[in-house]
């Protein structure tokens, strides 16, 4: 993966945004306020959006996350959308941000559409031999129903998982952050899990770090 610093107005713009952030400005209103300063493209403000945490936060984030050698034996949460569409972004060639957190994201989004057919095939096989490769007790694949063909998506995993020699379940539920966050590592780069997890991975960076077409964007 390489990793490629954002254009100087960028970079200026998320050094404000992270002092607003400390300062307890909602990211919406911060990212309203950096925008009408500084002249940042849309993809440049999902970015930003995307990427910039207050010092405290990112600190936080980093503590919780683990090194892929300690999670043998562990169980693990899958937000699946929210995997599936970073991993499918940088494979496909689409930005994805080194956030100032250490977690990999994309600038799609979970109501984006998500990857069929060849691509979602390679980006499935990639996150799978990344999992069975860390050696979990248990792995729990959550999607959210409130996903486009999410039931479709569930059997085509479950399908997929079925020969990993790890115990797999995949489920659908409407709310599905609680569920990842309550185990013991969550997997997802959603805020609010890793607030809410006691230990989470950034299976993404992981599966992605090695492959040299891949680019990331940093804002520090």
């Amino acid at each position: 993966m390489k990793l490629v610093r954002a254009e100087p107005q960028a970079m200026e713009a998320a050094k404000d945004m992270r002092f607003l952030l400390s300062r307890g400005y909602t990211r919406k209103n911060s990212l309203s306020i950096v925008s009408s300063r500084y002249s940042v493209t849309e993809s440049e403000k999902r970015i930003i959006f995307r990427g910039v945490y207050d010092g405290a936060t990112a600190e936080e984030h980093r503590r919780k996350c683990l090194p892929a050698d300690s999670l043998t034996g562990k169980e693990l949460g899958v937000d699946w959308f929210n995997v599936l569409i970073t991993v499918d972004s940088g494979l496909s060639g689409e930005v994805v941000v080194d956030s100032d957190d250490g977690f990999l994201r994309d600038i799609r989004g979970l109501h984006g559409e998500h990857p069929t057919g060849e691509r979602l095939e390679r980006a499935t096989d990639i996150i799978i031999r990344g999992i069975a490769e860390l050696q979990p007790s248990q792995v729990l694949f959550l999607l959210d129903a409130n996903v486009s063909k999410s039931g479709e998506m569930a059997s085509f995993l479950r399908e997929t998982v079925d020969e990993i020699g790890i115990p797999v379940e995949v489920r659908t539920a409407k709310t599905p952050d609680r569920q990842v966050a309550s185990r013991e590592v969550s997997i997802s780069s959603d805020s609010v899990i890793i607030r809410n997890s006691g230990s989470s991975f950034d299976l993404p960076r992981h599966v992605l770090s090695d492959l040299g077409d891949v680019v990331a964007y940093v804002l520090r």
